[in-house]
């Protein structure tokens, strides 16, 4: 399975860190675990960056698979409990340095969808967007 991870900037190595979303700075999100969060495919990274992203223009990166990556995948430890979009995004956690493959730079156009709700928390909602994107370098 391919996993993907995208940025605004120009990376050569996935390194683990403390996540800084909105939501593990409010304890809403697991914050205590060093990763690399990846998704299994562009649309779902998308999905997973909870911000208005139109205009936005993003590196696209494909892990290399090595023989060992330590990972925790959504169907095993990644649960909503600990991140509460996981199930909506895909979302995995790479525990260890990974080299990347630039597959290309992508502008998002436009938000496709009226957004999927998610809860976190006891009795709070958020939305999650989907976007549509084009490759302008490969």
């Amino acid at each position: 399975m391919k996993l993907y991870h995208v940025s605004p900037r120009k990376i050569i190595k996935g390194i683990p860190k403390l996540p800084n979303s909105s939501l593990a700075k409010q304890g809403y999100e697991e914050n205590k675990t060093k990763r690399f969060s990846v998704s299994p495919s562009i649309k779902k990274c998308l999905l997973g960056k909870s911000m208005p992203l139109k205009d936005k223009e993003l590196y696209v990166y494909e892990i290399k698979p090595t023989k060992k990556i330590r990972s925790i995948t959504n169907h095993k430890i990644v649960s909503d409990k600990l991140v509460p979009d996981a199930k909506i995004t895909g979302e995995r956690w790479i525990l260890d340095p990974v080299r990347l493959k630039c597959v290309g730079k992508i502008k998002v156009i436009d938000s496709v969808d009226k957004g999927i709700s998610y809860k976190y928390g006891k009795n709070k909602t958020a939305k999650l967007y989907g976007w549509k994107y084009k490759f302008i370098k490969k």
